[in-house]
């Protein structure tokens, strides 16, 4: 009888200590929740492992660096002798590549020191690629306009050649294929430099930027702005899956994390065909829609916008706007006496970043995510033309590019 007993306890308290075991969470402590929206990184291989390998940081074009930007505003360094009219990338080694008429420069981050230089020909607008084979692609602007990879020290390895017009942004696939407009011909060349196909449409923008669904199977181009400003193009199988909107757009929509679909459009059949921004799903149909003020004219709308890590898409001209992943707004803030200047940028906190323009020249506002500001340059504005090209965050510092000779640092 008591073996009988003693078998039962024993069973029981097995019982007990296997349940409490089971009801144990391994992950303990859990892991923070992440909230509705949240931006997962997107990997891909072709790119430096840097901040701000490709334009606009990443080829979803969201404006967001990996690094924190400067929590104040002091000059570390400036280059006063360039010829500026294209953006800035960042190699794995943290060299700055940046195109000046005539040449590609490799910069130095730490001081501003030339690395090295090679000649390119006329000024370009197009901002280099920094690969993760330590080459970067770039554009020779003329008078033989070519796609031209070199390597870290500016040799050449192959070169795309007999272009006949000029082109718009780069962009690059996750096994290293390079795509662009030329005119109204959209192109794909393989990493060794070889013509892979091209297709010629007049309702693609001229010269229009790219970017790319997180999968890479879909390129999002501009359209002509006479009956389309997004066209979602299938790179697979080469065709035109969707187009909507109207109205010219200077830059490529932001694409998230779940591959929603961001810009400023106008639709005739939606908000008295009134500016909004619009968010679209994969297959075209809108999400969600924030109507606005801005860009009330039919003049192409010169500001791209940004996400953070949660989701939370900023942009804005005279009215900076933030709205939650949903479309509903967070906070808005008003600019006196300014212009906006260039694409938003933010960095990994959510912090954003922006170029401003008045008679006294340009200067920078650091903004919070929560809407209120963080820095600005006030009174002292930088010397030198406001770039339509946005600055870059680089481990607490920003680059700045002018649309001149100036190239800063601020830390």
């Amino acid at each position: 009888m008591n073996c009988l007993k003693n078998i039962s306890i024993i069973f029981l308290l097995s019982s007990f200590i296997l349940s409490f075991i089971i009801s144990c969470d391994s992950t303990d402590p859990k892991p923070v929740e992440k909230p509705p929206g949240y931006q997962e990184d997107i990997p891909w291989p072709s790119l430096a492992d840097s901040p701000w390998p490709i334009y606009r940081g990443n080829p979803q074009n969201t404006g967001r660096s990996q690094s924190i930007s400067s929590e104040n505003f002091n000059i570390d360094w400036v280059i006063d002798t360039l010829d500026l009219h294209s953006g800035i990338s960042v190699g794995e080694d943290s060299s700055i590549y940046v195109s000046s008429q005539p040449y590609l420069y490799a910069y130095n981050y730490s001081n501003g020191l030339v690395k090295w230089r090679k000649q390119i020909g006329h000024y370009t607008r197009v901002t280099p690629i920094a690969t993760s084979e330590n080459t970067i692609i770039v554009h020779y602007a003329g008078p033989d306009i070519k796609i031209v990879k070199l390597g870290t020290n500016g040799e050449v390895i192959w070169s795309f050649e007999n272009l006949e017009q000029d082109i718009g942004q780069l962009n690059i696939d996750p096994s290293g294929n390079i795509y662009f407009m030329s005119g109204t011909i959209l192109y794909a060349i393989t990493k060794d430099g070889q013509l892979m196909w091209k297709i010629d449409d007049n309702r693609f923008y001229t010269n229009s930027g790219i970017s790319f669904s997180p999968d890479g199977s879909t390129l999002y181009l501009t359209g002509n702005g006479q009956n389309n400003s997004i066209i979602a193009f299938d790179r697979i199988n080469r065709i035109i899956k969707w187009s909507f909107g109207s109205g010219l757009q200077y830059h490529p929509p932001l694409i998230d994390a779940s591959g929603n679909i961001y810009f400023t459009s106008k639709v005739d059949s939606m908000n008295n065909r009134e500016p909004a921004m619009y968010c679209l799903k994969e297959d075209g149909t809108v999400k969600w829609f924030f109507s606005h003020s801005l860009w009330s004219g039919n003049s192409p709308h010169h500001s791209a916008p940004t996400m953070d890590k949660n989701g939370n898409l900023y942009f804005g001209s005279e009215i900076i706007y933030s709205l939650d992943h949903f479309g509903n707004l967070r906070w808005q803030l008003s600019l006196v006496n300014v212009s906006l200047g260039t694409p938003f940028i933010c960095d990994v906190n959510g912090n954003i970043l922006i170029t401003v323009e008045s008679y006294s020249g340009f200067g920078i506002f650091s903004v919070n995510a929560d809407g209120s500001i963080k820095w600005n340059t006030s009174d002292n504005y930088f010397i030198g033309e406001s770039s339509r090209f946005s600055p870059v965050i680089i481990d607490n510092a920003v680059i700045i590019p002018t649309q001149d000779k100036y190239l800063y640092k601020i830390l």
